[in-house]
């Protein structure tokens, strides 16, 4: 099976906190524009309530009282970039 994964650079190949944020952003505004009472509205917000609520921002903590902005499969938290300001 092919990755689902488009890296940004050699240690960039996982999870990123910031375009996960970004896309829960777009997929509530979504969830608000389809607000009409068919089957397939009210299963498309379900879903998108779904994906929202198990996203788990904690692990971005790595325990510690700051979000960190990179996760690797490969390289784990090598990149080592705490989120803070207007990072």
């Amino acid at each position: 099976m092919a990755s689902l994964v488009k890296a940004f650079s050699k240690k960039d190949d996982g999870g990123d906190l910031v375009e996960t944020a970004f896309l829960l952003q777009g997929l509530l505004t979504v969830k608000e524009y389809f607000d009409q009472d068919t089957p397939k509205e009210t299963e498309l917000r379900n879903r998108i309530q779904k994906l929202w609520e198990e996203v788990d921002f904690t692990w971005y903590t790595k325990g510690e009282n700051v979000l960190y902005w990179h996760w690797s499969p490969t390289f784990g938290w090598e990149m080592n970039f705490p989120v803070g300001g207007y990072n």
